[in-house]
C-alpha cells in the first residue's frame, strides 16, 4: 500500500502515548483488510502478532518487528511489517528520540 505522508499538525517537545496508541488504533482497519485479502488464500488463518513499533522524531514508523506470532504464516507476517512501515502520521517531536511502541494484533476467533 502506498502512503503519501504529509506533514501532521502535531508538534510537541515530547508525544503523549495516548495520542500514539491513538493513531496506531486508527490503523487497524487497513490491517483487517489485509487480513481479509489473505483470508481469501488461507481460510484458517487465525492467531496474534505482536509487533515494535520503532517511532522517529519526525512521526514516521522507521521500523518494524515481529515480537511475537502464533499465526504461522510469514507471508501474513510480512504483508502486516510492510503496511505498518508506510505510517507517518505520528506528528513531530522536538525533543524524542526514536521511541518503541509494542501493538498486539489477533485474527479470527
Amino acid at each position: 500500500m502506498n502512503t503519501v505522508c504529509s506533514p501532521t499538525n502535531l508538534s510537541s517537545d515530547v508525544r503523549d502515548p495516548f495520542y500514539i496508541s491513538e493513531r496506531i488504533n486508527a490503523h487497524n482497519a487497513e490491517i483487517k483488510a489485509l487480513y481479509r485479502k489473505f483470508l481469501k488464500q488461507w481460510p484458517d488463518l487465525e492467531g496474534k502478532l505482536t509487533v515494535r513499533i520503532h517511532l522517529h522524531p519526525s512521526g514516521r514508523v522507521v521500523q518494524v518487528e515481529p515480537f511475537e506470532s502464533t499465526l504461522q504464516n510469514s507471508e501474513f507476517e510480512d504483508a502486516v511489517l510492510q503496511a505498518i512501515k508506510t505510517w507517518c502520521d505520528f506528528g513531530a517531536s522536538t525533543k524524542d528520540k526514536i521511541m518503541i511502541y509494542r501493538q498486539q494484533y489477533l485474527f479470527g476467533e
